[in-house]
C-alpha cells in the first residue's frame, strides 16, 4: 500500500517553498500552460487576491508530490466568499495539477477528503477544461465523497494541430479568406518592409523593454482610447513583465511581433512549452486596421510553426471569438464546476439555485433591455 499525505499551504511564502517538487509535479501533468509554475501562482495571488485566503491543498504520495489545487477566496457576485482558482479576465493562473502516473482514485479521493477541510462552503471553479482527465477524475471523486456538483460549459477554447505541411493547412482555409489575407499583405508591403519576428530568449534587462514595447501596440487599438488596454490599467504592465521574467527564466516565453519598417504593428504575448503555443494577449496599431495586422501576424505565426518540429499545437488560451474560425481545426469546452462543501450551502439550496438561475438570469436581460430602451 503507498504512503499518501495530505498537505496545506495556507500562505503564499509556503507555496514559494514548494517550488521544486511543484514545478517537477507540473512536467509530470497533462497540463503545460507555464503560468501554472508556482511563481506565477504566488504573482497572481500578490496582485489580484492581496490579503485574501489562499489554501493549497497537495498530496504526497511515497514522498513525490503527486496532486495539487490551488484556492484563493474570492466573492461570488460581490457577496458569498467562494474558493477559486487564481484567474479572471486578465490571466489564467489556476488548474488542477495531477500526475498522470499515479494512482488517480486514492490520490483524488485524499484531495478531496482535504477540501472539506476549507473554510468556504462551496467551490467555484471557472473556465476549467472539464472534460479533460484530470477534471473528469476529480468530480468522480466529489461523487463519490458524496458532494453535490455542477458543471456549466461557457464556451469553447480553439486550437490549431500543427503539422510539418504549412501548404496543406493553408489550402483547408476559406478561398475567400486567404484572398484576403494576401490582399491585406500586399497592402501592407506597399508601405514598406513586413516581417514577423518571434522571440524566444532573452536576458532580464531585454523582458521588460520588449513587453512594454508590444502591450505599447495594443495601447493603440480601441482599447487604448476605451483606456481597458494593458498599458492604460494601473499595476498591469508591471505584472505581466513579472510574469514573463518568472516565465523566461524556463526558456519558454514567447514575444511575437510584426514589423512594418522595423516598428511593430501587432503584438503577441504568449509562451511555448512542451509542444503547446500559446496566444495569450494579441493587439495591433488601429492606424494599419484596414490591412489587419493581427490576422496577418496570426497567419505568418502558423506558418512559421507549420515548420517547428518541436510544435504540436496553437492554443488560443481563452474563448472562441469569430475570427478564431478562420484558423481552428479543434476545440475543447471550458465551463464552470461548482462544488458544494461541507457546512454553509446545503445541497437543497443549491440544487434551487440551479434550478432558478437561468431564469433568473433571463429576468435581468429582460428588465436590463426594457431599461436601455
Amino acid at each position: 500500500m503507498s504512503d499518501l499525505r495530505l498537505q496545506c499551504f495556507d500562505s503564499i511564502p509556503q507555496l514559494l517553498d514548494a517550488r521544486e517538487p511543484w514545478n517537477d509535479l507540473l512536467q509530470r501533468c497533462d497540463v503545460v500552460a507555464p503560468t501554472l509554475r508556482v511563481e506565477c501562482i504566488a504573482l497572481w495571488c500578490e496582485t489580484f487576491a492581496a490579503g485574501e485566503p489562499v489554501r493549497v491543498i497537495a498530496v504526497e504520495q511515497d514522498g513525490r508530490l503527486v496532486a495539487a489545487l490551488p484556492l484563493v477566496q474570492q466573492r461570488l457576485r460581490h457577496v458569498v466568499r467562494v474558493g477559486s482558482l487564481p484567474q479572471n479576465h486578465w490571466a489564467n493562473n489556476g488548474d488542477l495539477l495531477l500526475d498522470r502516473s499515479c494512482d488517480v482514485d486514492v490520490v483524488l479521493d485524499a484531495l478531496v477528503a482535504g477540501v472539506s477541510e476549507l473554510p468556504w462552503s462551496l467551490l467555484w471553479l471557472q473556465d476549467i477544461a472539464y472534460e479533460r482527465p484530470h477534471w473528469a477524475a476529480f468530480q468522480a471523486a466529489a461523487n463519490r465523497a458524496d458532494k453535490t456538483t455542477e458543471v456549466k460549459q461557457v464556451g469553447v477554447v480553439p486550437q490549431v494541430e500543427i503539422t510539418d505541411d504549412w501548404p496543406a493547412y493553408d489550402q483547408d482555409r476559406k478561398s475567400s479568406v486567404r484572398r484576403n489575407r494576401r490582399r491585406n499583405l500586399r497592402m501592407l508591403e506597399k508601405l514598406g518592409d513586413v516581417r514577423l519576428r518571434i522571440v524566444n530568449s532573452a536576458s532580464p534587462d531585454e523582458v521588460d523593454t520588449l513587453v512594454q514595447r508590444g502591450f505599447e501596440v495594443e495601447d493603440r487599438s480601441w482599447k487604448g482610447e476605451a483606456g481597458t488596454s494593458v498599458v492604460k490599467t494601473p499595476g498591469m504592465l508591471s505584472y505581466y513583465q513579472r510574469e514573463a521574467h518568472h516565465v523566461a527564466e524556463y526558456g519558454e516565453l514567447a514575444l511575437t511581433f510584426l514589423e512594418l519598417q522595423g516598428q511593430p504593428i501587432a503584438f503577441n504575448y504568449g509562451w511555448q512549452s512542451r509542444g503547446v503555443h500559446y496566444t495569450a494577449k494579441i493587439g495591433y496599431d488601429d492606424e494599419f486596421r484596414k490591412c489587419g495586422p493581427g490576422q496577418q501576424m496570426v497567419m505568418q505565426l502558423l506558418e512559421k510553426l507549420h515548420g517547428d518540429e518541436s510544435c504540436d499545437l496553437l492554443d488560443f488560451w481563452g474563448p472562441e471569438v469569430d475570427w478564431h474560425r478562420g484558423w481552428a481545426t479543434r476545440n475543447y469546452p471550458v465551463g464552470r464546476l461548482a462544488v458544494v462543501n461541507a457546512g454553509g450551502v446545503s445541497p437543497a439550496v443549491f440544487r434551487a439555485y440551479q434550478r432558478w438561475q437561468p431564469r433568473l438570469s433571463r429576468l435581468r436581460e429582460h428588465f436590463s433591455s426594457q431599461t436601455a430602451t
